[in-house]
């Protein structure tokens, strides 16, 4: 391993990392793995080290890593024309076929497709939208936004206090009076361990008032908010796409009121585009969907197979790709670990160790896998292998 070179120097120097310790990793006590390649579900560091990447980055490299399409498409726009806003009607090539590939993809009464960079500030995008709306409609009072415990929606002011994860609100000043919490649709940590599946359900649902979901679940949204699979990372990009409903207001609010009085720099980048246009064929070319379906069931069962029974094991849950293992300390006494010892950590780190990154998530002992979305049913093997390893080496 390279160490105290004039680059690892400047790492902790100059660069200000997100959601990591600051003080610790500032005086050398945390790893600084500067990363340099990959290839489909492998990203390799400067010193070689090839590892399984089983959470895609952070959810979003759907394709696999180093597809030379996605790679060129960006380079050939760049070449065109590398930048130009799109304010007041401009748009480019890339930006305008990529809002069309969306709308053909996306429920058939959403209607137009704002782009921004990040599923951050698509959501502050949405939460103005919804503002916007009421007000139009004369319903100024409509403010508040519900979200629910242990939810991620982003980092900025708003979508920091809609995220429901307490890292996030601690010392920030979060959440915002307008955003309230309600329970988190999470079972197996219910409460009441004498709710049924659907009693839980039904109790959710009377908590909240009301049901969010995707087009999986048959829901029909208002606004759908994309991102991180829309350029499966080879550039940032995000997407509001509002529905016909909510079109035809906010067309009435600019005939009302003028031009509407929000926008990004760089919202709908034309090199971010072309790479969502080269992203969204190659998802199709690639089956990709289908593959992750397929897959992740697959993927569920291998690790029901071969730790589901363990005694510090208390759930394995996903749907499709998205996969998780959550530990409990006493399963029949339902009986949480002590946070302080860090059991989902252990796990992340014995992992890694064995050359598969996963995800150690947040206010729970839980291990997140969310691998792209090209994982073969041999890979998958190798990533529950490995994880049953981990588990035994920690756990007993």
């Amino acid at each position: 391993m390279l160490t105290n070179d004039q680059l690892a120097a400047w790492d902790r120097e100059a660069f200000f990392h997100p959601s990591t310790h600051l003080a610790q990793h500032a005086r050398g006590e945390t790893v600084s793995r500067i990363m340099t390649g990959g290839e489909g579900i492998y990203v390799e560091d400067r010193d070689g080290t090839r590892l399984i990447d089983a959470f895609a980055g952070l959810y979003c490299v759907n394709v696999g890593y180093g597809r030379k399409v996605i790679a060129d498409a960006i380079a050939e726009q760049a070449g065109k024309l590398a930048y130009y806003h799109a304010y007041v009607g401009h748009g480019t090539e890339a930006s305008i076929t990529l809002a069309h590939m969306i709308l053909e993809r996306a429920p058939q009464h959403m209607s137009k497709v704002y782009f921004g960079l990040s599923g951050s500030d698509a959501n502050e995008t949405n939460v103005k939208l919804v503002w916007y709306y009421n007000n139009v409609r004369g319903m100024p009072q409509k403010r508040k936004i519900i979200s629910r415990w242990r939810g991620y929606h982003g980092s900025g002011l708003i979508t920091g206090s809609l995220t429901g994860l307490k890292t996030f609100h601690n010392k920030f000043g979060l959440p915002l009076p307008e955003v309230i919490h309600t329970e988190a649709p999470y079972y197996y940590r219910r409460q009441d361990l004498s709710m049924s599946e659907a009693e839980f359900v039904a109790h959710c649902a009377a908590e909240l008032g009301s049901m969010f979901g995707s087009d999986h679940y048959g829901i029909k949204p208002d606004i759908i908010t994309i991102a991180k699979g829309l350029t499966s990372a080879y550039a940032p990009l995000s997407g509001s796409i509002v529905s016909d409903k909510v079109w035809k207001v906010l067309e009435e609010g600019t005939d009302q009121f003028g031009p509407i009085g929000h926008g990004w720099t760089y919202s709908a980048h034309p090199i971010c585009a072309a790479a969502g246009v080269a992203n969204l064929t190659l998802i199709d070319e690639m089956n990709l969907v289908q593959n992750a379906g397929a897959v992740g069931a697959t993927f569920k069962q291998m690790l029901t197979d071969r730790i589901g029974q363990h005694p510090h094991v208390g759930e394995v849950r996903g749907e499709g790709l998205l996969c998780a293992v959550e530990f409990i300390d006493d399963k029949e006494n339902r009986t949480y670990y002590d946070p302080a010892r860090k059991i989902g950590p252990q796990v992340a780190a014995a992992l890694l160790s064995d050359g598969v990154i996963a995800r150690a998530m947040p206010e729970a002992d839980v291990i997140g896998f969310a691998p792209p979305l090209c994982l073969t049913e041999d890979e998958a093997g190798m990533i529950a292998d490995r994880m049953a390893k981990a588990v035994t080496n920690v756990l007993g």
